[in-house]
């Protein structure tokens, strides 16, 4: 898989608070978002994604994880999904430890393609898409206050965008979201941050994707409509993509990995 990752800290911020990790061993890509006006949000984002690169690169895999190598679809991201928890971890423990960064959280958005099978996991409203035939379809769903209201009411309460309903290393319990499917050759993923999706249309992304065949010059294009939309947060966006696609069949999974005093449950989607 390839992968073209590009961040920027806007217009308005004083530091970079998102964190992106490549990691092309693994075909895999780690993007995160730390919590603005949360303490050391550019610490939890940089963790996060460097504690699930670990897992990842390391094939980790604890007793806490079996669950996740007994389910077929899971298998191959098991390390990706045990590292996400892994990261709620020790955000945790590092706010434990040092009390000024107690409470410190981040989104996380993930993309991994395995033997042509992808796997796309996230926490928060950082999100991922699929791009295909001039069409851009998002993936996952926003973990935020706003997504839960109905879409026509949405605008009247845009300066609240921001409020998570979840986030990594915040919260009671963690609940980590997944699609898994077959990966296309004629398909492009893009993960973003809101510093994105939040400045820039969905219609114009697919314009630029559809228009511009060079990737590269795509993050560019992209990150500069969101500077020129107000760049009102930092803005962090990958693209992925496959020369050649697995033809073996792979049925779609979505679902939900959560944590429960036995370990890890499973929640698939009907």
């Amino acid at each position: 898989m390839h992968i073209v990752a590009q961040t920027n800290v806007g217009l308005v911020r004083s530091r970079n608070e998102d964190f992106y990790v490549v990691v092309p061993e693994k075909d895999a890509i780690i993007l995160c978002d730390g919590m603005g006006g949360h303490p050391g949000g550019d610490l939890a984002s940089r963790m996060a994604a460097q504690e699930v690169q670990r897992l990842v690169l390391e094939n980790g895999a604890s007793s806490e994880t079996e669950i996740l190598l007994e389910n077929d679809a899971l298998r191959p991201f098991s390390a990706l999904i045990a590292g996400v928890f892994a990261a709620d971890r020790a955000l945790r423990a590092h706010g434990r430890k040092h009390p000024e960064y107690l409470g410190m959280g981040t989104t996380l958005a993930a993309l991994q393609e395995r033997a042509g099978v992808l796997c796309a996991v996230h926490v928060g409203d950082s999100r991922v898409y699929c791009f295909r035939d001039g069409t851009l379809i998002q993936l996952t769903q926003d973990h935020s206050y706003i997504a839960t209201l109905p879409e026509a009411t949405r605008a009247n309460f845009a300066g609240i965008r921001n409020i998570l309903t979840r986030a990594i290393g915040v919260g009671e319990d963690l609940e980590v979201d997944f699609t898994i499917a077959p990966a296309r050759a004629d398909e492009t993923y893009m993960l973003c941050t809101d510093g994105l999706h939040n400045f820039v249309s969905e219609e114009r992304i697919a314009e630029v994707l559809g228009s511009q065949p060079d990737r590269q010059a795509c993050l560019t294009t992209l990150v500069e409509d969101a500077l020129h939309g107000g760049g009102g947060d930092n803005v962090t966006l990958a693209l992925a993509w496959l020369d050649a696609a697995s033809a073996r069949p792979t049925p779609r999974v979505s679902g939900a990995v959560l944590a429960v005093a036995t370990g890890l449950r499973v929640q698939l989607q009907s």
